[in-house]
């Protein structure tokens, strides 16, 4: 939500959100990270707080 807003803000017609591909992703990675580890596809997230054993303010 952060960073739509923030674009938002710069770019707020609905034809500039529609040039930025979203695909499903977790702590930044690529959507084939979310193969790799069972663990990731329920979390799609793409601050990090998803990866509870290394943000200190993890999603609970």
């Amino acid at each position: 939500y952060l960073y739509r807003s923030i674009f938002s803000d710069h770019f707020p017609s609905e034809s500039s959100a529609a040039t930025v591909p979203s695909v499903p992703s977790v702590a930044c990675s690529t959507p084939e990270a979310l193969a790799w580890d069972a663990s990731f596809r329920n979390l799609n997230d793409p601050s990090g707080r998803a990866v509870k054993a290394v943000h200190k303010q993890a999603l609970e």
